[in-house]
């Protein structure tokens, strides 16, 4: 614990903290959205067993990650340079909030086939990837009859804001030399490379759902 206390400071200000940190509670979200699935639509996945539903808790924060490199990891990836521009207010805020709004829409998207779930007992990709109006009709028989879940989830993520904003307020601390960390961007620049085709030798694939479902194969 004294170990932790003298060295949080150094970690709080570091330039990586609050992009993890973002990141974290995107991960968390997807995570949580799979958790209510499983829990809501139980009898959907009740032939699987302990270790199939592990596994596909395991696949699912794969593709998590894939999708949330693919459209937030170049704006982390700025946050964490080495330059002065990068560390300051401006940069920050603009950054923090794009991945925020990014959040927000993804939050919705995903209660959405929670619920859309429940109807039909399957994914709400092909409507929402669709052309024309099949998002809104998406959207309308989801959350028509889920006016609480919509309200109790938008105080959330009011809540949530108020966090980020001061989450996005953290004081940076001006590097040393940049070298090391060029280099270290440039490893995390490959990792998220990597996560977002999906692995070393996955190409990049259009996603086939929202939310792939806690399972191993296809329910209902």
């Amino acid at each position: 614990k004294e170990l932790l206390r003298l060295h949080w400071p150094r970690v709080k200000h570091s330039p990586y903290f609050v992009p993890a940190v973002m990141l974290a509670i995107c991960m968390g979200v997807f995570f949580i959205a799979r958790v209510f699935l499983l829990l809501i639509h139980h009898d959907d996945f009740a032939s699987l067993t302990a270790g199939e539903t592990l596994f596909a808790f395991v696949r699912g924060a794969i593709f998590d990650g894939s999708i949330s490199v693919t459209y937030i990891g170049l704006v982390l990836l700025v946050m964490m340079l080495p330059f002065k521009w990068a560390a300051s207010k401006w940069c920050r805020r603009i950054c923090g909030w794009y991945v925020f709004a990014a959040l927000v829409v993804a939050t919705f998207i995903l209660g959405g086939d929670v619920v859309y779930f429940g109807y039909v007992h399957r994914h709400a990709g092909p409507e929402t990837w669709a052309a024309g109006n099949d998002l809104i009709i998406l959207f309308s028989v989801a959350y028509g009859q889920a006016l609480v879940p919509v309200i109790l989830v938008t105080i959330s993520l009011a809540a949530l804001g108020y966090g980020w904003h001061r989450l996005i307020m953290t004081r940076v601390e001006p590097v040393g030399r940049r070298w090391p960390h060029g280099i270290a961007c440039f490893v995390v620049f490959a990792v998220f490379v990597i996560t977002a085709r999906g692995g070393v030798t996955h190409a990049p694939k259009h996603p086939p759902a929202i939310c792939i479902p806690p399972c191993c194969r296809e329910a209902g």
